[in-house]
């Protein structure tokens, strides 16, 4: 049997990295096409150059574009306000005179850098379109939804659970998979349930959805609410695991608690704190409101 060496396995990485990757010159630089498409269906692109000796990415005005086609441009409308939050954690610079985002590289930056600022663009494009079409109550539910109903009703208590709930934001009404409210330490608290099944076609949609439903109804300032998102992984595809880390890294930031349902432990944690609180509420000790 043969083995390969570490050089061959670096080559395989960066063939599998590259893989759907195409490449074009441009004057001095060079326009990278991602291996993903924007809210028109086009390829993703960022243009690589260099600016006083130093390496620059910027997206071509596609992140502009998708702002105004979408109608969320002005600075208070929500997909130019998560556009802002992304960027300033990422210290990437919104050019509003040329209509560009732009990243400079220092002499320590390496290729992590570059993918960095090709996520915020999928991440945009996935995202802000999202603000101008919410999700349906009507919709196919996923298969994940399905096996969570389950879920809730071995805990015996269902009819304590709404399902398919919605929940109005400051601009659109959301549906939630699950809803209960209950009243612990002298408050009263909603508990919402979302689902995002990553095992579909589109799993940056269903990813979308929960980042823009999660800043929607996170706008309406209140401390007697919380968000769950539980979501899933079929497979490990590139997709779906960048679905997952959207959903994973932004808890923080949108204020919601994120399950893998995949995982074991996060799935029984998640059973755990909703066959607790549902349990107090059927013992009268946090009645329902």
């Amino acid at each position: 049997m043969s083995y390969m060496d570490i050089e061959e396995i670096y080559l395989k990485i960066l063939s599998d990295k590259t893989r759907g990757m195409s490449f074009q010159e441009a004057g001095d630089g060079l326009i990278v096409k991602l291996p993903f498409s924007n809210f028109m269906g086009e390829p993703i692109e960022v243009y690589i150059g260099s600016d006083k000796g130093h390496i620059i990415l910027e997206d071509l005005g596609q992140t502009a574009g998708c702002l105004f086609s979408t109608n969320q441009y002005t600075e208070t409308a929500e997909g130019h306000r998560l556009l802002k939050n992304i960027v300033n954690t990422h210290r990437v610079t919104m050019d509003y005179n040329r209509g560009v985002l732009r990243k400079e590289l220092t002499e320590e930056s390496n290729i992590a850098e570059f993918y960095d600022f090709a996520k915020i663009l999928v991440a945009v494009n996935a995202v802000v379109p999202e603000f101008r079409h919410p999700r349906k109550a009507l919709r196919r539910r996923p298969r994940l939804a399905s096996r969570l109903v389950k879920d809730v009703e071995q805990l015996k208590l269902p009819m304590l659970v709404q399902k398919h709930a919605e929940i109005q934001g400051r601009k659109a009404t959301w549906i939630v998979e699950f809803k209960y409210s209950i009243v612990g330490n002298g408050a009263a608290s909603d508990i919402f349930v979302s689902c995002a099944d990553l095992s579909l076609k589109k799993p940056i949609d269903e990813a979308a959805y929960v980042l823009a439903m999660a800043m929607d109804i996170q706008d309406i300032p209140s401390d007697n609410k919380q968000l769950r998102v539980v979501y899933n992984l079929n497979g490990g595809s590139p997709e779906s695991l960048q679905a997952s880390e959207l959903i994973s890294e932004n808890q923080e930031r949108f204020r919601y608690s994120a399950f893998n349902y995949s995982d074991i432990n996060d799935r029984n944690r998640w059973t755990d704190i909703t066959r607790q609180e549902l349990a107090l509420i059927s013992e009268g000790r946090a009645p329902l409101l």
